[in-house]
């Protein structure tokens, strides 16, 4: 269960007892105006219950997979489908370059973002160089607070003094015009991985690494920053075979494998489509957390009360994701590093300091949470709000405006003091019109801006920042639209509380892994009776709802913070109501138990 040990634990000591990826077929609208449920064509589900069962067959084409040879593929996920690394149009270039840089014993800096996916990037890089016993490198991950993102000149600088020969990127790089040309002036190659796209020219490096550069030819071209480092990996690893280096040809053929867990996390955590090569590394991934010997990695799913064998996408989201980040916008990323690179105590240490860190986030965040309630609730807020205090984390100030822009549907923009002139902060969507479209109308306002239609980051100056809210309501409704369609969520399915199974839940979880583009399934049910209501927890804020199904057989359906999720509501024995859910099986403590996630209840 992603919400925590603590919450299973007081659940258990008080109970009794994703958007639709490429969808062509029809969707019908519900008389709830929130959602959209999915309508089957019948003579396509006929023909997959041939092959499935009608559970599976129905699931299959709310994916849009209309055949029997795309649910084959899709269900059946095969290491042979991983692409050849060489495709990339400069990978022989940057294999190359470092193989020089290994025969001459050249210093190489591994330069990584901060995030949930340049640091796993990182590790599986390190843990690479150390498998075949080159020491003349380093990891450098910049200060989020103190440094931003990317190369800087400040790093470049330190380089040039430290005598190195190669920078290898992991996540960021394609941006960083000003800081190649200093590379190079300084007799530096750079060798650029990264998965976004480059502005109005590229970047002066030796090699370029990204399937979003135009013109770039591999066929996947939604990898995380740790799955283009991970094919850097395999074509390194390739080319050593092929040279017949003695360091190379002792490592076992598939070992880069056991790297999986870092490049699973990062491509579950950085949100990219689980789709293609992507959904082979998030499903590996999660094969080999199973057997991870990481002690790090196995210590911090201990504190999220997990079980590494049990584990399921949202955890990886939820459990590590979180912590990963939590060290870059508190202290420093070297302590998230350093729980997954090191071994041993070294390793375990870095991960109870990464806990602490995550909870003083967790306490943070709530603490400013309920300042902003407090001030949010007394006023008489337009479709946009404009909130922030010069002693806020700059590292929370996202997680800040999605919470105030999921309990009072606005737009959020959360700002902390960056320097003694500007204020810098995050965006969060109300869902009805675009981010970017909106602070492009009104960009006079500020002094930097970015994003797309959901979320963004802004610089603005730091006198003028009382005005910005009522500038932003001003052009609110000149911004573009989310259109009504965009806005529904997608339901997959209408069930009955007796398809509500063990049977149904191992026909469902062989199309996990679950992420973008291939979300938990969302499941409807109408007019079921509540026969038990328990609302449990420190502060009496989650719900339990328990049904019984026509065998007689007790459900649980459960919700965590209900309030922030379905609003405040009364629920009462023999009431009837419409449940929109997941189904999910939760591992606390060795126990399995199926139940139903509550989504909405109306």
């Amino acid at each position: 269960m992603v919400e925590g040990a603590r919450l299973e634990r007081e659940y258990r000591g008080n109970s009794i007892g994703g958007s639709n990826p490429l969808v062509s077929a029809k969707i019908k609208n519900m008389k709830n105006k929130k959602y959209k449920l999915f309508e089957f064509d019948e003579k396509k589900l006929k023909d997959l219950e041939k092959k499935y069962s009608p559970f599976l067959a129905k699931l299959l084409l709310a994916r849009g997979i209309e055949i029997e040879k795309e649910a084959e593929a899709f269900l059946n996920i095969s290491w042979n489908n991983i692409l050849d690394p060489f495709l990339f149009n400069d990978m022989q270039k940057a294999v190359d370059r470092i193989f020089e840089a290994i025969d001459k014993s050249q210093k190489i800096v591994i330069f990584s973002d901060y995030d949930a996916d340049g640091i796993p990037g990182a590790v599986a890089l390190h843990d690479f160089f150390k498998k075949i016993k080159y020491t003349n490198f380093e990891n450098y991950i910049p200060d989020r607070n103190k440094e931003g993102f990317g190369l800087n000149s400040k790093v470049v600088e330190k380089f040039k003094n430290d005598g190195v020969h190669l920078v290898i990127t992991i996540d960021c790089g394609i941006a960083d015009i000003f800081e190649a040309e200093e590379l190079k002036k300084a007799g530096i190659d750079l060798i650029i991985t990264d998965h976004h796209k480059e502005g109005e020219k590229l970047p002066e490096a030796l090699a370029i690494l990204d399937h979003q550069v135009e013109g770039e030819k591999y066929p996947e071209k939604v990898l995380s920053g740790a799955g283009v480092v991970f094919k850097l990996i395999q074509a390194i690893l390739i080319e050593g075979r092929k040279r017949k280096i003695p360091n190379f040809l002792i490592i076992p053929e598939g070992w880069e494998k056991w790297l999986l867990d870092m490049v699973g996390t990062a491509t579950i955590c950085d949100m990219v489509p689980l789709k293609g090569e992507n959904r082979i590394l998030a499903h590996f991934g999660k094969v080999v957390i199973g057997k991870s010997q990481r002690d790090g990695l196995l210590a911090v799913l201990n504190a999220g009360g997990l079980n590494s064998k049990k584990i399921s996408c949202q955890d990886i989201a939820f459990t590590i994701g979180p912590r990963i980040n939590a060290a870059g916008r508190l202290e420093h990323p070297d302590f998230a590093f350093k729980t997954f690179a090191k071994k041993g105590a070294a390793a375990i240490a870095a991960a109870q300091e990464l806990e602490k860190i995550n909870r003083r986030r967790k306490s943070i965040v709530s603490g400013i949470m309920r300042k902003v309630y407090a001030k949010l609730d007394k006023r008489n807020l337009g479709k946009v709000v404009v909130i922030g205090d010069r002693d806020w984390p700059l590292g929370v100030v996202g997680l800040i405006a999605g919470k105030i822009a999921d309990r009072y549907k606005v737009s959020a923009f959360v700002w902390t003091e960056f320097d003694d002139k500007k204020v810098k902060g995050s965006v969060r969507s109300s869902g009805d019109i675009s981010i970017h479209s909106l602070m492009e109308k009104t960009k006079d306002s500020f002094v930097s801006f970015g994003g797309h239609e959901q979320a963004g980051g802004f610089e603005a100056e730091l006198n003028k920042i009382h005005l910005l809210e009522e500038k932003l309501n001003e052009n609110f409704e000149k911004a573009e639209k989310i259109s009504e369609a965009e806005k529904k969520e997608k339901i997959d399915l209408k069930i009955s509380l007796d398809e509500v199974s063990q049977e149904n839940m191992n026909e469902m979880k062989k199309l996990a892994p679950f992420g973008m583009e291939n979300p938990t399934p969302k499941f409807l049910l109408e007019n079921l009776e509540i026969f038990r209501v328990k609302i449990f927890g420190k502060n009496q804020e989650h719900l339990e709802l328990v049904f019984k199904n026509s065998r007689g057989q007790w459900i649980s359906a459960i919700s965590f913070f209900y309030e922030e999720k379905i609003g405040k509501k009364e629920f009462f024995e023999g009431q009837k109501i419409s449940l929109v859910m997941e189904l999910e099986e939760n591992n606390f403590l060795g126990n399995t138990q199926l139940r139903m996630k509550i989504l909405d209840i109306f």
